[in-house]
């Protein structure tokens, strides 16, 4: 079709310019120059055509496959940041647990520090009043053992100073026991010679 096209072309631009096809210079020549762009557009212009109706339902797909690496693209990006974002919550959240957990920590060392000394604190001083109790003890023991010399001795003083008294008494319980046997035998005589008296 375009070669008929062509010499169609052909003779009609020499039939309307009157020019004369075979004339060698300058004029024939341009004239071909120009009729070959001109055939050479067309041609270009057909396959242009031709190859962009041919190449439409490549261009949809590669448009769809790029709309959905697009759209892919945009959801990789929305994920990213979204684990970046819970990334950083993760970090500033595991962070605040470590700070927590550091301040726990070093308030329970510290406490613990303090049990300790405290526990020292009263060890030494179980030592020191166990000490004291054993002297105290020692010394108590001393002062009982004295103090049951003393009263042993001042018991014995005593017995033997009731004893002596007893011994001192006793001349007198007798003497007083034959007293009441005198006073009994006037008693009697007395009642013997009131009864005389009566009769």
């Amino acid at each position: 079709m375009s070669e008929s096209t062509s010499e169609s072309d052909w003779g009609t631009e020499a039939e309307q310019n009157g020019e004369n096809l075979t004339l060698n210079g300058k004029v024939g020549a341009d004239f071909f120059v120009k009729k070959a762009d001109r055939i050479i557009d067309q041609i270009g212009e057909s396959w242009s055509l031709a190859f962009n109706a041919d190449s439409e339902p490549t261009k949809a797909e590669f448009k769809e496959v790029a709309d959905h690496v697009k759209t892919l693209l945009a959801n990789d990006a929305t994920l990213s940041r979204a684990l970046s974002e819970q990334m950083q919550l993760n970090v500033a959240h595991g962070q605040n647990i470590c700070n927590k957990i550091n301040d726990h920590f070093g308030e329970a060392l510290e406490a613990a520090v303090q049990i300790q000394e405290i526990v020292r604190a009263l060890q030494t001083r179980y030592r020191e009043l166990a000490k004291d109790m054993e002297k105290k003890k020692e010394t108590f023991v001393k002062e009982i053992l004295a103090l049951k010399l003393k009263h042993a001795e001042e018991i014995q003083k005593e017995k033997d100073r009731i004893q002596v008294k007893l011994e001192s008494f006793h001349p007198k319980i007798q003497a007083a026991k034959n007293n009441k046997a005198e006073q009994k035998e006037v008693q009697l005589k007395l009642a013997k010679l009131l009864a005389e008296g009566l009769t």
